[in-house]
């Protein structure tokens, strides 16, 4: 059931996120200065969610970054992965709004093959979820 909830501030959501971009700016430049290798992609997609907890907000667009380094000599890379999702409905003066952020940090295993464009991996780690809907 959906519960009239204030939504976060921007001070909210700027104490969860700055944590893993100061992590991730920090490292770039030791990455930077030796034998370090990495990879930064973009993700879109869309989330399809349980339509009896998030009603007319269980499709969202998901947008996020997912940022992994490594010494070359290692076998997998430090992973930090953020990715945020939401929706919007209005049903005459009924609007409700819904988002969901999550932020992962853990190990990624990038397979190189011989063809360079695809690269699949597999990883493992620790996941912050922030989900909220409401009016």
């Amino acid at each position: 059931m959906i519960q009239s909830m204030p939504f976060p501030t921007v001070r909210g959501v700027t104490r969860i996120i700055c944590p893993f971009l100061s992590l991730l700016f920090l490292v770039l430049p030791v990455a930077h200065a030796g034998d370090w290798t990495g990879n930064v992609s973009g993700y879109v997609g869309r989330k399809f969610m349980d339509d009896s907890d998030w009603p007319n907000l269980d499709q969202q667009l998901v947008i996020g970054v997912l940022f992994d380094i490594r010494k070359r000599e290692w076998p997998v890379s430090i992973a930090v992965d953020i990715l945020g999702s939401g929706d919007g409905n209005e049903s005459g003066s009924r609007k409700l709004k819904g988002y969901t952020l999550e932020e992962y940090i853990g190990v990624r295993k990038i397979f190189e093959l011989q063809n360079p464009s695809i690269r699949p991996y597999v990883g493992g780690g620790a996941c912050l979820d922030i989900c909220q809907a409401g009016r």
